[in-house]
């Protein structure tokens, strides 16, 4: 795909559908985020009403716009916890090679004040 030969390692895939026929594992070296929507879109059409996903009127494209804010606010609110944990991991590794760093110091300083006892 153009995104992943461009260099993308991150791509967020947005369906029109729930059942959309797609394949995440034929890119296992990029992190995808799939929206999906939670109901089927309004207007969308039943095959053969009023122009469906292709009638861009007013009323038609603010609900879906609103409808993708909701179902893109709950796809982030599933990564936003892990991704939080995430971070909080990694500010307390920092923390721990800090600690140790200045204990290894603590360490070589009274080792170097018992040598000099001797």
């Amino acid at each position: 795909t153009p995104l992943v030969d461009a260099g993308c390692n991150m791509v967020i895939v947005t369906h029109l559908s729930d059942g959309s026929l797609w394949d995440r594992q034929a890119f296992p070296d990029t992190t995808i985020l799939e929206i999906r929507p939670r109901k089927r879109l309004k207007y969308a059409g039943d095959g053969g009403n009023s122009g469906g996903l292709l009638s861009f009127t007013s009323a038609h494209t603010d609900a879906w716009r609103q409808q993708g804010y909701e179902d893109t606010m709950l796809a982030m609110e599933h990564i936003r916890k892990p991704l939080a944990a995430r971070q909080a991991l990694t500010r307390s590794e920092a923390v721990l090679q800090k600690s140790l760093d200045i204990t290894e110091e603590a360490d070589l300083a009274l080792r170097n004040a018992m040598a000099r006892i001797k």
